[in-house]
């Protein structure tokens, strides 16, 4: 079991997985961090986490480099031409 985990099917894992991700707006710990990496999924059963590897920082953000993402901001990632990419701005409304 993964903590945090929430339901990931066959289909998000295969098209998600280990793809380049780029991020705007994600809070953690009060700070707002705008970066790339890549988007790594653990899944055990139907259940699973996305996490952000984090590869570039948009800006000085430290030591970050991995960022646990829970169901809501996992369900926002959206597929651009090259790349995925989560906006965490979906967070204000």
């Amino acid at each position: 079991m993964v903590p945090g985990a929430y339901p990931i099917s066959n289909e998000e894992f295969s098209r998600l997985n280990n793809r380049p991700i780029s991020f705007e707006n994600i809070v953690v710990d009060e700070e707002i961090l705008s970066g790339a990496g890549t988007l790594e999924i653990q899944r055990y059963g139907g259940q699973g986490r996305g996490d952000i590897v984090v590869n570039r920082w948009f800006g000085d953000h430290g030591d970050v480099r991995r960022i646990h993402l829970g169901e809501r901001p996992f369900r926002h990632i959206t597929d651009k031409a090259d790349d995925l990419f989560l906006d965490g701005n979906f967070l204000q409304g």
